[in-house]
């Protein structure tokens, strides 16, 4: 892996880590194309002619199929390695977003098998790929690491929301998915030429300080049966679970919701979703960097926070004041999840960080389930403040499980 380099060199940080963190955070700004589909949605009802429920279906359940794909993801990089991984995730992902491009208007149920399926294990195997990579190659900034990778999947909603908003005007939803699935082209290109995993031994010395030091864990989870048996991998779990419905619901139906309910024009709700998205990066570079100096508890303390504060506004607000909310929420959501795999890490060890951010994602799986039976059982503004205020309680708890109310527990 390292021919023509001593074994001491390949121990210690380079500059080849940076063109690896640069390959994984264009990977992520390609899977995070995913957060298009609320500019999708009105044209997706419009074409299938169906219902907001049943269009945002396909959304709601692919982070069911992304937290599968994650296992699947462990087993696949220790037999073909990270690079064909990565590659495979985005192959997978761009697949179902061609697929979708071939679909008939009577074929709205084969959307939740392409999109949520096959581009759910694209995204699923992509993702983890980069998150468990990352950690790896940065274990003296794990935070940054994550919030300059994970944290462009934000990306593509700023930049391609307009685009795809024009595209989807003028052209309609085919012609749409098509350029999607072009997006990750590129991005395999890159993944072929530079990602790959990190040699043995690498930085194997370093020992964290300071308050990420005081809240890191010298545990090492090494496989399932570890997991399974320690207390912090299920209260990361419902950490994830408590981040994740009140976005996904809102996100699927920010546009048409907005209009239906909040007196916002659909074409400013286009644009509204360029600045969530704007705002969602902000979140995924600011909040895992923040965590490297003053801790994963205290972020989450603030993502939490806001998330109560920004569902509350989505539902009492109208026009522009629920767009803003859901600015913030975005914001919430994005520099939640983004500190997960650091956090993850940090209490339960970087060697096997593939398999055990995966467990961590089972939250996502809970929590895609929780959004689709709110949003199928409950009112749309009502599904949104269950997801929204339980997750602030639910998330807040477990805070205090992990890291005790000092925020200073460090378990063996």
């Amino acid at each position: 892996m390292n021919s023509g380099k001593n074994v001491g060199d390949s121990t210690k940080p380079g500059a080849f880590r940076i063109a690896v963190l640069v390959s994984g955070a264009l990977n992520c700004f390609a899977i995070g194309s995913c957060y298009l589909y609320g500019v999708f949605q009105p044209y997706i009802m419009s074409y299938f002619d169906v219902d907001s429920a049943v269009a945002s279906t396909p959304f709601t359940l692919i982070w069911m199929v992304m937290t599968v794909a994650q296992f699947i993801a462990g087993p696949l990089q220790k037999r073909i390695g990270v690079k064909a991984t990565a590659v495979l995730g985005l192959a997978l992902m761009g697949a179902g977003c061609f697929a979708c491009s071939l679909l008939s208007p009577d074929m709205v149920g084969a959307l939740s098998i392409f999109y949520t399926v096959i581009a759910g294990l694209g995204l699923g195997i992509g993702y983890n790929a980069v998150a468990a990579t990352t950690v790896r190659w940065f274990p003296d900034h794990k935070g940054v690491a994550t919030s300059v990778s994970i944290g462009m999947m934000g990306g593509a909603g700023i930049l391609l929301s307009p685009v795809f908003g024009s595209l989807l005007a003028e052209q309609g939803l085919q012609v749409a998915f098509r350029y999607q699935a072009l997006v990750f082209v590129p991005c395999i290109l890159l993944t072929l030429a530079v990602f790959k995993d990190t040699p043995p031994g690498y930085m194997a010395d370093f020992v964290p300080k300071g308050i990420v030091a005081k809240q890191t864990s010298t545990r090492e989870c090494m496989g399932i049966r570890d997991l399974m048996t320690t207390r912090d991998a299920w209260l990361l779990v419902l950490l994830y679970f408590s981040l994740v419905p009140a976005y996904v619901i809102a996100s699927s139906v920010f546009v048409s919701f907005g209009a239906d309910a909040k007196q916002l024009d659909p074409t400013v709700a286009v644009w509204f979703v360029s600045a969530a998205s704007i705002v969602q990066i902000i979140g995924r570079f600011s909040v895992p960097s923040l965590s490297d100096r003053f801790g994963r508890r205290a972020v989450f303390f603030l993502v939490l926070g806001t998330m109560a504060v920004a569902v509350a506004l989505v539902i009492i607000g109208s026009n522009v004041i629920y767009a803003l909310a859901f600015c913030a929420l975005s914001f919430a959501y994005g520099g939640g999840v983004t500190a997960m795999p650091a956090t993850v890490s940090d209490r339960l060890g970087t060697k096997n960080a593939t398999q055990n951010i995966a467990f961590s994602e089972i939250g996502t799986l809970l929590g895609s389930l929780a959004s689709f039976v709110l949003v199928n059982t409950l009112s749309t503004g009502s599904a949104i403040v269950v997801a929204g205020l339980g997750g602030a309680i639910l998330g807040t708890s477990v805070l205090f499980a992990i890291f005790g109310f000092g925020g200073k527990r460090h378990t063996q």
